[in-house]
């Protein structure tokens, strides 16, 4: 009969309880990354002004009961911002997405040797910001150019697809390599430099040349154009030499690390662009005209200052008439158009993103004959095998072509006399070799 009294008056004091529980309301839902789409595990969602929580699994999904509506959530993940959602009406699922939190102080760093908070974090690492990334480039080292502390670019020429001088806090070697190491998307990128151009054809002759010089070109086409800086989601420098302790050696000159842009889960999106323009010398040297030429080389002959003759001005059919001028630069130089055409598919659905994008690129030189080429594309696939497991393909093909010329073909250009012809039909191609004024001989 005890027995059965204190069983009695359990089930009285429980009873209010679990009458209770009954009357909450259970609210169900997931929690999604707002940029990826993706879920986020283990984020914590807490009913405002009670005590009660829970925790997403590994699909994001979470369910909490509260007392009574309307209620408030409260919804936090490490390095997002915290969000207060208030429920007043539970029909369906919810779905929250959280945003980025750009105050990464107290984020934990994963580096190769353990984690360490952002802010207590030795080593320097800085990330290119998201305007300079949106710039219209034709290669990545220009995008790099001024975005981030400490690291210099050098430009090699002003001809399209030159290769750039990189350094991260300056020169680490006197003689080795000072190249930071690029990786892309985990995979090592060697920027070699060692490609080679090929002969434009001409020669220079004695005093004032006799065309445009060829030669080797002046720099060598840059590995970098290979990769579409449209393609391009993000770029971190890690600029302290612990970098080392994750890439070894061949991190002790820095690392920049690049990660391209993945498809996101929702319906299928293409995005087209393009960007047109023309570039122009912005200032030709001020040289000297036909007859000021013809007046120099004559006070020299009188002068007896080098084996001149004066009887030869003006006196050979490969010159141009009194009166007139050869202009060397204008040949040189020209009105130079570029393009560029992106278009990009993206998409994806609860196990699976993709991304496919292609890019053309067509940029001449302010020099007639130099330019470049490039046809890239990309794939980037990701699939959820399991809730913990996944499998992607990071795929990139590109074509580049440059065409240079050498800096002496400038050169030549400048120092050519203006009263020797431009053109001559008796060549096979039409140009003026023959240089009355070289004494080379």
């Amino acid at each position: 009969m005890r027995r059965i009294s204190f069983f009695i008056a359990i089930a009285i004091v429980l009873f209010p309880t679990a009458a209770f529980a009954q009357d909450g309301v259970k609210i169900s839902g997931r929690v999604l990354d707002e940029n990826t789409g993706e879920a986020i595990i283990g984020a914590s969602i807490s009913v405002v002004s009670e005590k009660s929580g829970a925790a997403t699994n590994f699909d994001g999904d979470f369910s909490v009961v509260v007392k009574a509506l309307p209620a408030t959530l409260s919804v936090g993940y490490l390095g997002y911002k915290t969000l207060e959602v208030d429920v007043y009406e539970y029909t369906e699922p919810l779905t929250i997405q959280l945003h980025e939190e750009r105050n990464f102080l107290s984020e934990v760093v994963v580096v190769g040797y353990g984690t360490q908070k952002r802010k207590e974090l030795t080593g320097s690492i800085a990330t290119v910001s998201k305007v300079a990334l949106e710039q219209q480039a034709s290669s990545l080292d220009k995008l790099l150019g001024g975005a981030v502390a400490g690291l210099t670019v050098t430009e090699g020429s002003g001809q399209p697809g030159s290769t750039s001088s990189i350094r991260i806090r300056g020169e680490g070697s006197i003689s080795a390599n000072n190249e930071p190491l690029f990786i892309v998307d985990g995979f090592i990128l060697h920027n070699s430099n060692t490609a080679t151009g090929t002969n434009l054809g001409g020669t220079t002759n004695g005093v004032g040349g006799a065309g445009i010089s060829g030669g080797s070109i002046d720099s060598n086409l840059n590995p970098l154009t290979s990769i579409n800086p449209a393609d391009i989601e993000s770029i971190d420098v890690l600029k302290d030499i612990s970098a080392t302790a994750i890439y070894g050696a061949q991190g002790a000159n820095g690392v920049i690390l690049i990660t391209t842009k993945k498809g996101k889960r929702g319906k299928s999106t293409i995005n087209y662009s393009a960007t047109l323009g023309i570039q122009n010398v912005s200032k030709k040297l001020d040289l000297l005209s036909g007859d000021q030429w013809s007046d120099l080389y004559a006070e020299l002959s009188a002068n007896g200052k080098g084996p001149y003759d004066s009887s030869q001005l003006y006196s050979s059919s490969k010159l141009v008439p009194q009166g007139q001028t050869a202009d060397w630069q204008g040949e040189l130089y020209q009105e130079a158009f570029q393009q560029n055409h992106n278009i990009s598919i993206s998409g994806g659905g609860e196990d699976y993103r993709y991304l496919v994008s292609g890019n053309y690129t067509d940029q001449e030189g302010i020099v007639r004959n130099t330019d470049l080429k490039r046809y890239a594309g990309r794939i980037n696939f990701d699939k959820d095998v399991f809730k913990t497991f996944k499998i992607g393909t990071n795929l990139s093909v590109s074509r580049t072509t440059q065409r240079g010329l050498s800096s002496s073909g400038i050169t030549a250009a400048i120092r050519t006399t203006p009263l020797m012809k431009i053109y001559d039909s008796t060549t096979d191609d039409g140009f003026s070799y023959y240089n009355p004024f070289d004494t080379s001989d």
